[in-house]
């Protein structure tokens, strides 16, 4: 999803310029967009700022040089406190520095293993004070992850956070749904990993069908993506065919502005996201704060955030969670198996699609009562207060 940000969010009061900062919480650089909306809130009584890291240009230098992040520098911050920062919120990476930090997981510390890098060990020592998971999937990820006698000992630190995120709509818009067309939205990078081909090619059948519907792609469409490897560049051609050939049904935008993807937003009824592999899914929270009803595949945290009262889930086969998604044959028997469930779940929203907008209400509630920014400051607040009193 394109980029809203939840800085000073409404119902939570923007700190005045010239009130003191009492306590400044340093945070890694170069997971911007993650950190604007998760951890650059506004504190009555902190502010959060990035730290600079010079292993961060030499990982940069490695990634542009081998296509791939350093398997430690990446992950690992090393506090040269030029800032004066007293404490540490970090988001997916670790530490040795002897201040007190925290660290957000999109999933689990272990996913950022490496034969040369064993994050946990930093996790243990007593600088630690808290391991935040975005998910309850992330959190039991990790503890599947560690021998018994290490999850013990972890634990206590562990919890689940799940992500703020502020309302984009007040009100659902009046739409006659037994007489328009539905309009899907897909929206963001890594337009194969996001199931994006398996969504245009199910509702080609469709439109083959007489179904009517519009689908508009925010993002690209191009081969070189890691993720369609496995098919070669006919997906691509046969895509950008049934795209160009059909304009009443498809709409490719290319990268929009933030605020543009926004407008195009209010226009929409059902946000897509059915992806193969995931770590969170942000957008699937800023669709339904829009007042769209999303439609992803049941991998990873989806279940935790989308369900049938609000959404629809596209069931593919996993294991604790993920969906095999590694060998080019897993890839071609999961996008079949992802191409019939979404031809099944938008023949049932196209024949009655009326059932949207009780999905959309369920999805604004949702945000309103589980992703408050308002409630999600208040709770990092004090889990700061905790870190610095148990130094």
């Amino acid at each position: 999803m394109h980029r809203t940000s939840n800085r000073f969010p409404e119902g939570v009061a923007r700190p005045r310029d010239d009130r003191p900062i009492a306590i400044r919480v340093g945070t890694n650089m170069g997971v911007f967009y993650c950190q604007t909306r998760n951890l650059l809130l506004p504190y009555s009584q902190f502010v959060v700022q990035r730290e600079w890291d010079p292993m961060a240009l030499a990982d940069r230098i490695w990634s542009l040089l081998t296509g791939r992040p350093h398997p430690k520098w990446h992950w690992l911050f090393h506090d040269l406190g030029r800032r004066g920062s007293q404490m540490f919120h970090f988001y997916n990476c670790v530490s040795r520095t002897t201040k007190p930090w925290v660290v957000t997981a999109e999933t689990a510390l272990t996913e950022l293993r490496s034969p040369s890098f064993e994050p946990i060990q930093f996790a243990l020592g007593e600088a630690c004070k808290a391991i935040l998971h975005l998910s309850r999937w992330g959190y039991e990820r990790q503890l599947r992850d560690l021998e018994p006698r290490i999850a013990a000992r972890l634990v206590n630190k562990m919890r689940v956070c799940h992500p703020p995120q502020r309302l984009l709509a007040r009100e659902l818009t009046e739409r006659d749904y037994q007489r328009s067309d539905v309009r899907f939205i897909l929206v963001g990078h890594s337009f194969y990993r996001k199931g994006g081909y398996e969504t245009v090619v199910a509702l080609d059948r469709l439109r083959r069908e007489g179904y009517g519907f519009h689908l508009d792609i925010v993002g690209r469409m191009f081969y070189g993506e890691a993720n369609n490897s496995a098919f070669g560049v006919q997906r691509q051609e046969r895509l950008h065919a049934i795209v160009g050939a059909n304009p009443r049904h498809f709409t490719l935008h290319g990268i929009l502005s933030n605020e543009q993807t926004l407008a195009l937003l209010r226009d929409c009824d059902v946000g897509l996201l059915p992806s193969l592999v995931e770590r969170y899914g942000f957008a699937v929270l800023e669709f339904m704060a829009s007042g769209l009803p999303v439609v992803t595949t049941n991998q990873r945290a989806f279940p935790e955030i989308n369900d049938p009262a609000r959404g629809w889930l596209a069931q593919l086969p996993t294991a604790n969670g993920v969906i095999a998604w590694k060998t080019s044959d897993e890839k071609r028997t999961t996008s079949a198996h992802l191409e019939e469930e979404l031809y099944r779940i938008f023949r049932t929203i196209l024949d009655c699609p009326s059932q949207i907008r009780t999905k959309s209400g369920a999805a604004l509630r949702y945000i309103a009562d589980n992703h408050d920014p308002g409630a999600f400051v208040q709770r990092m607040a004090e889990l700061y207060r905790q870190a610095l009193e148990k130094r």
